[in-house]
Protein backbone atom coordinates (compact mmCIF):
# COMPACT_ATOMS: atom_id res chain seq x y z
CA UNK A 1 0.00 0.00 0.00
CA UNK A 2 1.24 3.45 -0.82
CA UNK A 3 -0.64 6.60 0.15
CA UNK A 4 -0.24 10.23 -0.79
CA UNK A 5 -2.09 13.02 0.98
CA UNK A 6 -2.98 16.52 -0.12
CA UNK A 7 -4.41 18.92 2.44
CA UNK A 8 -6.55 21.99 1.74
CA UNK A 9 -6.49 24.23 4.85
CA UNK A 10 -9.32 26.44 3.56
CA UNK A 11 -11.94 23.71 3.92
CA UNK A 12 -9.85 21.31 6.09
CA UNK A 13 -10.20 18.55 3.52
CA UNK A 14 -7.53 15.93 3.02
CA UNK A 15 -7.44 13.96 -0.21
CA UNK A 16 -5.92 10.53 0.24
CA UNK A 17 -4.74 8.63 -2.84
CA UNK A 18 -4.11 4.96 -2.14
CA UNK A 19 -2.45 2.50 -4.46
CA UNK A 20 -1.81 -1.20 -3.96
CA UNK A 21 -1.07 -4.33 -5.89
CA UNK A 22 -0.30 -7.97 -5.11
CA UNK A 23 3.04 -9.72 -5.60
CA UNK A 24 1.26 -12.99 -6.37
CA UNK A 25 -2.18 -14.15 -7.49
CA UNK A 26 -4.59 -14.24 -4.56
CA UNK A 27 -8.10 -15.55 -4.13
CA UNK A 28 -10.81 -13.99 -2.03
CA UNK A 29 -12.18 -10.58 -1.24
CA UNK A 30 -9.91 -7.82 -0.02
CA UNK A 31 -10.93 -4.59 1.68
CA UNK A 32 -9.26 -1.26 2.37
CA UNK A 33 -9.69 0.56 5.68
CA UNK A 34 -8.43 3.97 6.76
CA UNK A 35 -8.19 5.52 10.19
CA UNK A 36 -7.33 9.02 11.37
CA UNK A 37 -4.82 9.31 14.21
CA UNK A 38 -3.45 12.34 16.01
CA UNK A 39 -0.16 12.80 17.88
CA UNK A 40 1.15 15.16 20.52
CA UNK A 41 -2.07 15.52 22.49
CA UNK A 42 -1.38 16.80 25.99
CA UNK A 43 -3.71 15.46 28.65
CA UNK A 44 -3.87 13.61 31.93
CA UNK A 45 -2.67 9.98 31.94
CA UNK A 46 -2.84 7.36 34.66
CA UNK A 47 0.52 5.69 35.29
CA UNK A 48 1.15 3.07 37.97
CA UNK A 49 4.86 3.77 38.33
CA UNK A 50 5.30 7.44 39.28
CA UNK A 51 3.96 9.14 42.33
CA UNK A 52 1.45 10.68 42.09
CA UNK A 53 -0.16 8.15 39.71
CA UNK A 54 -1.73 10.83 37.48
CA UNK A 55 0.61 12.54 35.03
CA UNK A 56 -1.00 15.90 34.18
CA UNK A 57 0.94 16.78 31.03
CA UNK A 58 1.33 13.39 29.38
CA UNK A 59 2.03 13.47 25.61
CA UNK A 60 -0.41 11.08 23.93
CA UNK A 61 0.82 9.45 20.70
CA UNK A 62 -1.08 7.74 17.84
CA UNK A 63 -4.52 8.44 19.29
CA UNK A 64 -7.34 6.99 17.19
CA UNK A 65 -9.63 9.89 16.29
CA UNK A 66 -11.92 8.65 13.51
CA UNK A 67 -12.70 6.01 10.91
CA UNK A 68 -12.41 7.48 7.41
CA UNK A 69 -15.13 5.37 5.75
CA UNK A 70 -17.59 5.64 8.62
CA UNK A 71 -17.21 1.98 9.57
CA UNK A 72 -14.27 -0.05 10.83
CA UNK A 73 -14.49 -2.53 7.92
CA UNK A 74 -13.65 0.02 5.23
CA UNK A 75 -14.76 -0.77 1.70
CA UNK A 76 -14.21 -3.36 -1.02
CA UNK A 77 -10.80 -3.13 -2.69
CA UNK A 78 -10.37 -6.21 -4.92
CA UNK A 79 -11.75 -9.68 -5.56
CA UNK A 80 -9.29 -12.40 -6.60
CA UNK A 81 -6.49 -9.88 -7.31
CA UNK A 82 -3.81 -10.91 -9.76
CA UNK A 83 -0.07 -10.43 -9.58
CA UNK A 84 1.29 -7.02 -10.62
CA UNK A 85 -2.16 -5.50 -11.24
CA UNK A 86 -2.31 -2.27 -9.28
CA UNK A 87 -5.39 -0.35 -8.21
CA UNK A 88 -5.38 3.35 -7.37
CA UNK A 89 -8.26 5.23 -5.79
CA UNK A 90 -8.70 8.66 -4.15
CA UNK A 91 -10.81 9.53 -1.14
CA UNK A 92 -11.72 12.85 0.49
CA UNK A 93 -12.13 13.42 4.19
CA UNK A 94 -12.88 16.62 6.09
CA UNK A 95 -11.03 17.05 9.36
CA UNK A 96 -13.05 18.03 12.40
CA UNK A 97 -12.21 21.48 13.77
CA UNK A 98 -10.74 19.88 16.92
CA UNK A 99 -8.05 17.99 14.95
CA UNK A 100 -4.63 19.59 14.59
CA UNK A 101 -3.76 18.84 10.95
CA UNK A 102 -0.04 19.24 11.69
CA UNK A 103 -0.22 16.22 14.02
CA UNK A 104 -2.73 14.09 12.10
CA UNK A 105 -1.99 10.95 10.09
CA UNK A 106 -3.92 8.50 7.96
CA UNK A 107 -3.33 4.80 8.68
CA UNK A 108 -4.33 2.66 5.69
CA UNK A 109 -4.40 -1.10 5.39
CA UNK A 110 -5.56 -3.78 2.99
CA UNK A 111 -6.89 -6.98 4.53
CA UNK A 112 -8.43 -10.32 3.61
CA UNK A 113 -12.15 -10.06 4.39
CA UNK A 114 -12.47 -13.80 5.13
CA UNK A 115 -9.93 -13.98 7.97
CA UNK A 116 -9.03 -10.30 8.66
CA UNK A 117 -5.37 -11.01 7.83
CA UNK A 118 -3.70 -7.67 7.11
CA UNK A 119 -1.77 -7.81 3.86
CA UNK A 120 -0.07 -4.42 4.14
CA UNK A 121 -0.31 -1.22 6.16
CA UNK A 122 1.03 2.30 5.85
CA UNK A 123 0.85 5.55 7.81
CA UNK A 124 1.01 8.92 6.09
CA UNK A 125 0.88 12.38 7.65
CA UNK A 126 -1.95 14.66 6.56
CA UNK A 127 0.58 17.47 6.06
CA UNK A 128 4.03 16.44 4.83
Amino acid sequence: VKTITSYNPDNRTVTITAGAGMFANETGDYRIAMYLTEDSLISCQYDQLPFPPLVDNYVQRHVLKDVIFGNWQGEDWATDPTENVKRIKSYSYQLDAAINADHASIVTFIYDAANYRIMQVTEHKVIE
